[in-house]
């Protein structure tokens, strides 16, 4: 995922959402999310991916409806 900060609206804002990882191996204390981020609800992540990919809905917004 990467967050961008807008200032000026003092919000954050998701500009690429990806549920799967690529590339470089992670931190090993990475690891200690590992259980949190899955107990997410496959409803959770869907919705998530549609607001941030289809309705290009800032953080704020996100977290209300969710």
């Amino acid at each position: 995922m990467n967050i961008w900060i807008k200032k000026k609206r003092n919000c954050l804002e998701v500009t690429t959402f990806n549920d799967q990882h690529v590339s470089h191996k992670l931190h090993i204390l990475a690891n200690q999310f590992d259980p949190i981020m899955q107990k997410l609800p496959k409803e959770i992540i869907e919705e998530i991916h549609f607001l941030t990919i289809v309705a290009k809905a800032n953080t704020t917004i996100q977290y209300r409806i969710i």
